[in-house]
């Protein structure tokens, strides 16, 4: 796509404001005073100021998304990149980095993703599931979801002839309206999702979602495939360059006052399955564990059903850590029974579990002692 200063100006009011500069950018246009830290162990915890400052931030950006998702669907993106010329190649010389503008229109993508989303109730019939023919990898990280997603799913969309569909599921908890508290600068999963996507046309505009959020129905799980991510997730450092991008023919070059990069990103797609966030009784442990166990069963179901291979996956709320990576561990590696166990043994080629720093060591240990259980009593009984 080529891009003309005038697009840019016309533009300004969409893309992402400067002082909405993400961490690694090295040109920051705002300097907030740090306070003196103590030697005391351990990282600085944030003030309320930064607190104040990072749902500004979160809240101008869900206006943001809102008038790109929900109005002309363009944006403008600034990369920084090198453009390599003759001149530097003859000397042996590497390209100068500069920084770029490059607008987007994701318009046409966004009315697929609602024309097919999908919901699915407790007895929808599913399609067979096509089996993989490779060992299922699994990964654990601190990382966000998001992060993770625009790793693997297709990305660059508006340069391809064809668009890529995408194979990578991400499961979002979601809660009773269209990105819960999105707008209020909310930190849940749900909200990050709302801002960083396209997600919210999905769920407020097409049938199905206001079919899914007017009954709410906890067994009811919405589906809504080739949603369009766009926007940097404050931890995700990732910088990706595709081979068909050449900067000279695709964008135009930054103004030395507009080099400063936002947080805006090259379009990636990937499959947003929202599941209703459930309040879980561990009371009555055994039978909580079943209703847990069927509930995921049913979403890795409709994730096989529609041909997701890559699944970003983050643990239930309100349940032990332990019992969720024990059931994810029994459906995803246990050798199958009348249980449910080993149902998806191999169905995917890969599933990421994003659990958090705090959490990660907790849930990849119970995760692994399940699957060594499994793994011996299998053993045992040959």
């Amino acid at each position: 796509m080529v891009v003309t200063k005038n697009m840019v100006r016309r533009r300004a009011s969409s893309a992402a404001p400067s002082h909405l500069i993400h961490a690694s950018s090295p040109v920051p246009q705002i300097k907030h005073k740090q306070s003196r830290r103590s030697k005391s162990k351990g990282p600085r915890q944030p003030s309320n100021s930064d607190l104040s400052l990072k749902k500004r931030n979160a809240t101008l950006a869900a206006e943001q998304t809102v008038d790109l998702v929900l109005g002309d669907g363009k944006y403008i993106e600034t990369r920084r990149c090198r453009d390599p010329s003759p001149l530097a190649d003859s000397l042996g010389r590497h390209a100068t980095e500069t920084v770029w503008h490059v607008e987007h229109n994701i318009t046409a993508d966004i009315a697929v993703s609602v024309d097919r989303t999908s919901i699915y109730h407790m007895h929808t019939p599913l399609p067979a599931q096509q089996l993989a023919v490779r060992e299922t990898r699994f990964e654990f990280t601190r990382s966000n979801a998001l992060t993770i997603a625009r790793r693997y799913a297709p990305s660059n969309i508006m340069c391809k002839a064809t668009p890529i569909p995408s194979q990578v599921g991400v499961l979002v908890l979601t809660s009773s309206s269209p990105g819960g508290d999105f707008t209020e600068g909310s930190t849940t999963f749900d909200a990050v999702v709302a801002r960083s996507t396209t997600i919210i046309a999905s769920l407020s505009m097409s049938s199905a979602g206001q079919e899914f959020y007017h009954t709410f129905n906890p067994h009811s799980i919405l589906y809504s495939p080739q949603v369009v991510g766009f926007r940097r997730d404050e931890d995700d450092t990732l910088e990706l360059q595709e081979a068909d991008f050449v900067p000279s023919r695709d964008a135009i070059l930054a103004d030395g006052l507009e080099c400063a990069l936002n947080d805006y990103v090259a379009p990636y797609v990937a499959n947003v399955l929202s599941v209703p966030h459930a309040q879980w009784d561990f009371a009555d442990a055994s039978r909580s564990r079943q209703a847990l166990k069927l509930r995921l069963s049913r979403v890795l179901d409709i994730f096989a059903a529609r041909g997701d291979r890559i699944l970003v996956l983050r643990p239930e709320c309100n349940v032990p850590l332990e019992t969720v990576a024990q059931v994810y561990a029994e459906l995803l590696t246990g050798t199958p029974d009348d249980t449910g166990s080993g149902r998806f043994r191999n169905v995917f080629d890969k599933v990421v579990f994003c659990v958090g720093r705090h959490r990660l060591s907790a849930f990849r240990h119970a995760f692994d002692m399940r699957t060594f259980e499994d793994e011996l009593n299998a053993y045992l009984s040959e």
